[in-house]
């Protein structure tokens, strides 16, 4: 099908996919006691501190602390009153959708959130042109209703609507007017409904961020800290010393250190993460002509030996092999799949010579080490190599130079991740003009698996066939799920997000989940 040469912002999260690296972890220092709790994350944000230019996952960790979301998103998958007191959809359809705002809520600046401010947040985030904002782009317009009612319209049915209106999404991250009507005002300085604010006094751009209280929360008594400071550090080495010495409470993990830290004492804690692997994305091939062919891509999977793969990469047992690009928090989600391709080399042979490959074959793959996935890149190539395929490695360093090779149809194949909420995953995976399909490849068959996701009650029996069939169809290699994996010393009440794992969720508005000092 057609090469796009520009793409909107549908990225990342469009795929539920966070910006972190995969064996992400960083740290600084900073004294730390009961009042003050210190943070890890593996970098600063990319793109400064506007929610609408946020990135996804544990990044949002800059996000939330200022900015309080519309719904949140409990551990478990329950949805709670936040800013918003009530939702609902309006039609059968999921595409008129309501919310009922809770009165009483002031910005960090003083002013009241209204709901002519949220509707025009809405738009602001849409047209961002930034990571995530795809994550809106189905939204047609945002009104205010009345007083406390915003009703959003939609070009299409999104039935997560409420999902990517919450904490694990920045769209229902609401920032003050005066921050929206002043550009770049939000680049640096926060303008919330959120627990804290920024404090720029006490912040280094690209080494530590602390947030204070916000004196206008509406919820004052869900406030456990007297200040939060976020470290960027990514060596994960590093983080693990901070951790043991004192200077941090909380950190992203690595599969690397997950052994020592636990050795040493410090609470681990791990969940399934996202599927990491091949995205073949020249289906139609426009660069590499052999990948146009289903057989090809048949073999690739064949060939690749996942079970070795996880072992080498993943010693200590924080991985698991999969050829499959559903993860267990997603409805529909079928283990049997974990092995629809088993490691069989002469099986991929055959295939790769009734394609008319006998004699081999070469691709190239783009990878991003900030991202961490060139050591799956490698040994995947390892592997390919055994049955006559070449794949050369493009190793690109910079997150936005890969999302350009990625998103422009440059590269006919990354080695990326993928997960999250399961009807977003599969938009993003298979839908034209999203990031994972940058070649806009067309497929009846894909296309009516797709629009049975909106046709019944839940998602997961109409998400697992089209699995099945993206699986059949060798749109993707899925190679492994690494764990999701958090770090914490003196921290007490943190819980991964079983839809999304992650820890960004500092407060819970019902306190259920608040984070506090351990007793």
């Amino acid at each position: 099908m057609k090469l796009s040469t520009s793409r909107p912002a549908l990225a990342l999260a469009a795929l539920g996919l966070a910006v972190a690296a995969l064996t992400g972890c960083g740290g600084a220092a900073a004294g730390s006691g009961d009042t003050t709790l210190d943070v890890q994350f593996s970098g600063p944000p990319i793109t400064g501190l506007d929610p609408a230019k946020s990135g996804g996952g544990g990044s949002l960790i800059y996000s939330t602390l200022a900015y309080d979301s519309l719904i949140f998103v409990q551990p478990d998958g329950t949805l709670v009153p936040d800013l918003a007191e009530s939702w609902q959809w309006v039609d059968d359809q999921h595409q008129v959708f309501e919310l009922t705002l809770r009165q009483g809520v002031k910005f960090s600046d003083g002013t009241a959130m209204t709901a002519e401010g949220v509707a025009q947040w809405l738009h602001y985030f849409r047209d961002a042109k930034s990571t995530l904002s795809g994550t809106l782009a189905m939204l047609t317009e945002a009104v205010a209703v009345d007083a406390t009612t915003v009703r959003m319209t939609l070009s299409e049915p999104s039935p997560d609507l409420p999902v990517l209106l919450s904490q694990q999404f920045p769209g229902g991250l609401v920032a003050a007017p005066a921050g929206m009507n002043t550009p770049g005002s939000l680049d640096a300085a926060t303008i919330g409904t959120g627990p804290y604010m920024l404090d720029p006094a006490d912040t280094v751009t690209g080494d530590h961020y602390s947030y204070v209280p916000n004196p206008h929360y509406w919820n004052p008594n869900g406030i456990v800290y007297e200040k939060v400071v976020v470290h960027t550090i990514s060596d994960a080495n590093t983080v693990l010393s901070a951790l043991s010495s004192g200077q941090l409470d909380i950190a992203l993990g690595s599969p690397s250190t997950a052994r020592a830290a636990e050795d040493s004492g410090i609470e681990v804690r791990s969940a399934p993460g996202r599927v990491v692997g091949l995205f073949l994305l020249d289906r139609d091939g426009t660069h590499a002509p052999a990948l146009a062919d289903v057989k090809v891509r048949q073999a690739i999977n064949y060939a690749i030996d996942r079970a070795s793969i996880v072992a080498a990469l993943n010693p200590d047992g924080f991985a698991d092999p999969t050829s499959q690009m559903a993860v267990p928090q997603q409805e529909g989600f079928d283990p049997a799949l974990d092995t629809i391709y088993p490691y069989d080399p002469e099986k991929a042979r055959q295939l790769l010579a009734e394609a008319g490959y006998g004699d081999g074959l070469s691709f190239e793959v783009t990878c991003s080490s900030t991202l961490g996935t060139c050591p799956y890149a490698e040994t995947i190539a390892g592997s390919l190599a055994g049955v006559g395929i070449t794949m050369t490695i493009d190793q690109v360093a910079e997150v936005s130079a890969f999302n350009q090779k990625f998103a422009s149809g440059e590269a006919p194949a990354v080695l990326f991740q993928s997960g999250g909420p399961a009807f977003r995953t599969a938009y993003g995976l298979t839908r034209e003009n999203v990031l994972a399909n940058p070649f806009d490849t067309v497929d009846p068959e894909i296309d009516a698996a797709f629009a049975q996701l909106t046709a019944g009650d839940t998602v997961g029996p109409a998400w697992r066939d089209l699995v099945r069939l993206l699986a059949e169809k060798g749109w993707f290699a899925p190679v492994a799920r690494p764990h999701a994996l958090v770090f914490s010393t003196g921290v007490g009440n943190v819980s991964l997000h079983e839809k999304v794992p992650t820890y960004f969720s500092v407060i819970d508005p019902t306190g259920t989940h608040t984070w506090r000092p351990a007793a």
